[in-house]
């Protein structure tokens, strides 16, 4: 066992190279690039490769490397008969059965060879010879994310049906999204929504005003802030939102404590039966969910 830079003594006790890589690992969630390696095509069979950094792993065992490339020029396989160019960056290890310890980047088609992490995809039409005429193919190249780090957006229902609050004093569920989590994490559901109660001709219009609810389930489980005892609710865990009759579009977040896994989130409503009120008709609504980081 040996600690982050404390290199071996004279008796070989010390930080070791895997002890090392392993270590890097529990900075990253995952393997992909840091920043640079830009890739673009030439006129004839090659790519450049832009200076950059990325998190490598060999295999599944042996922690992470962070690998520098100054960039270069990679060969690109010959049109043939097509297919997909993925050119990718290694970090060798000599003690691992590599030639050497240095940083190599290629091109290959169709996969990227064990080890190594792609960093641009390029269809290769048919007897092609200039991989300028290359364009970039829907395959995502993927970023290294520092663990513990927000990832912002991870998942998003939209739902553009307009719908009638039913004021059956019942929930009818309005967006459902599914998301995983590698770690325990913080995270922010967000609700939008634009709604109208109508209007009526005159003066009048000006005074229509209705409300309805909305209850975030996580997993099946009802989550909240505050109970509620209105039109039939009986102390339930909901957001009440005030709707009138201009198309107004209204927010209601609730942040989230959350084990690693799969979850499902949805969002439901119940409309206001009150007499006082006038029905509520939801247009378009948004359902996120945003990665804040580590849980408490």
């Amino acid at each position: 066992m040996g600690a982050l830079g404390v290199p071996p003594d004279s008796k070989g006790a010390g930080c070791t190279p895997v002890e090392h890589r392993r270590a890097i690992q529990g900075l990253f969630e995952n393997t992909g690039i840091l920043y640079g390696l830009d890739v673009t095509g030439t006129s004839g069979l090659a790519y450049n490769v832009g200076a950059g950094a990325a998190v490598c792993q060999r295999n599944a065992e042996d922690g992470y490397s962070i690998a520098w490339s100054d960039g270069g020029r990679v060969t690109a396989p010959e049109g043939g008969a097509g297919g997909v160019d993925v050119v990718w960056i290694r970090a060798n290890d000599a003690s691992q059965g590599d030639p050497d310890n240095s940083v190599q980047l290629g091109c290959s088609r169709g996969a990227a060879p064990a080890g190594c992490v792609p960093i641009a995809y390029r269809q290769a039409p048919a007897g092609s010879s200039a991989t300028e005429s290359r364009p970039a193919t829907g395959d995502r190249v993927d970023y290294a994310k520092p663990r513990g780090a927000a990832n912002g957006l991870i998942a998003y229902g939209v739902v553009d049906a307009a719908y009638m609050v039913d004021e059956d004093q019942a929930w009818h569920e309005q967006v459902r999204v599914s998301f995983a989590l590698a770690t325990n994490r913080h995270i922010s559901l967000r609700w939008k929504a634009f709604a109208s109660v109508g209007e009526d001709p005159g003066q009048a219009a000006n005074v229509r005003m209705g409300s309805y609810y909305v209850q975030f389930r996580l997993d099946g489980q009802i989550k909240g802030d505050m109970a509620h005892s209105g039109s039939g609710l009986n102390n339930e865990v909901c957001d009440e939102i005030d709707v009138n009759r201009y198309m107004c579009s209204r927010i209601v977040e609730l942040d989230l404590d959350v084990p690693a896994g799969v979850h499902q989130v949805s969002v439901w409503a119940y409309g206001n039966r009150s007499y006082l009120t006038y029905p509520v008709t939801l247009y378009r609504r948004r359902l996120e969910v945003i990665d804040r980081g580590l849980d408490a």
